[in-house]
Order: structure tokens, then C-alpha cells, then sequence
């Protein structure tokens, strides 16, 4: 008994170091360009995506963060933050340029 009370501690400790350290719900209200890309990030970090933050802009209920990836300026995503809830959605984007002059 004496060995399994440390153990369980152990544990439980562990256990509940791992829940504060996860990914946190819902971050409620987002009143900040800067908030947005900071949400907007460690969405796309959590998807194993590192990319720089372009743009932030507010449109109605919802911030735009526009990101780019390091390796081409041609791609990357867009990341709506909604204003009131900070819930994230990511969709991705590949720009093409047609119609050039030579």
C-alpha cells in the first residue's frame, strides 16, 4: 500500500498538469488584431504549420488573418477568428498570377 500511494499521486499530478497545459476552448471575446493573429497562430501551429501572420482585419462579426508560409509567398491561409466567441476556422488559399505582362 505504501508504494501504490506515491504512484497514484504521481499520477494524478501528471494528470492534471497535462490538463492545464492543453489546448483551451473557446477564447471569447476577440477585440484585438493582435489577439486574432495570436489565436490564428497556434491554430496553424497546432496543425503543424508555421506561417507568418500577413494581415488582420475586422469584417462585421469576424477578424481576417491573412498568413503566408515561409518557403513561397504564393500560399498560405486564411484564418477567420469570430469576434465574439474567438472560435477559429482555416481555409486554405493558393494565389496564382494570370494574365502577366512580359
Amino acid at each position: 500500500m505504501s508504494v501504490r500511494r506515491p504512484l497514484l499521486c504521481a499520477a494524478v499530478l501528471a494528470g492534471l498538469l497535462a490538463a492545464a497545459c492543453g489546448p483551451a476552448g473557446p477564447a471569447g471575446p476577440v477585440r484585438s488584431p493582435m489577439r486574432a493573429s495570436e489565436l490564428a497562430q497556434r491554430e496553424l501551429r497546432a496543425a503543424g504549420l508555421d506561417e507568418a501572420v500577413i494581415d488582420a482585419r475586422r469584417q462585421g462579426d469576424r477578424w481576417v488573418v491573412t498568413t503566408r508560409r515561409r518557403e513561397s509567398s504564393m500560399a498560405g491561409h486564411l484564418v477567420f477568428v469570430d469576434a465574439r466567441s474567438g472560435q477559429v476556422t482555416v481555409k486554405r488559399y493558393w494565389s496564382v498570377e494570370l494574365g502577366r505582362r512580359r
